[in-house]
Formats: C-alpha cells, structure tokens, sequence
C-alpha cells in the first residue's frame, strides 16, 4: 500500500500501519519529505506551475504555512549539521 507518511503527517501509524503488519502487507511512504518541505527546497517565495503541480492549492504550502513549518526545517537543519546529515537525510532516517 501506499499513502502520504512524514515527518509532518504520521496519521498513518493510528490504523494503518498495525493493520498492514498484521495482514503482511508493505507499505511505501509517498512523499517522505512533504512533497520538498523537509529537503528545505521550498520557501515563502516559492511559486508552483498550476499546471502540472497541485502544492500551490494545498493550505500547507502558503506562504504563511511554509514560514511556519520553515521552523521544523531548521530544527532538522540543525540536528543534521553536528551529524553531517541535510535536513533530507534527517526526515528520511527519523521515519519508523
């Protein structure tokens, strides 16, 4: 199965995940970065093509959203740099 699953979005390990355990189904995160929020590549600025990318529909991905979970970015930023680890590597490995 596969579903949304980040650092961000963890709705997934309620019901989901036990229940695939238990019938010995995988299960692939889609977007483990929140669609490039946890890499650091989007920022209050960032602009996305209507069309071809949803994002710039989507509440989390407003300028305000983003500034607010920018937040989270550095906290991961921060953590990866005594570790030599971007904050990409750091949501991928935080995962489970």
């Amino acid at each position: 199965m596969q579903s949304e699953y980040h650092l961000m979005w963890r709705e997934p390990e309620k019901e989901v995940l036990p229940l695939l355990g238990e019938l010995g189904i995988g299960f692939v995160p889609y977007s483990p970065l929140n669609r490039g929020v946890l890499g650091g590549a989007i920022t209050p600025y960032t602009r996305f093509d209507s069309g071809n990318d949803n994002r710039g529909t989507l509440p989390r991905f407003t300028p305000d959203a983003i500034r607010t979970n920018l937040a989270l970015v550095e906290v991961l930023n921060a953590f990866g740099r005594t570790r030599g680890m971007t904050s990409a590597q750091v949501a991928l490995r935080g995962r489970g």
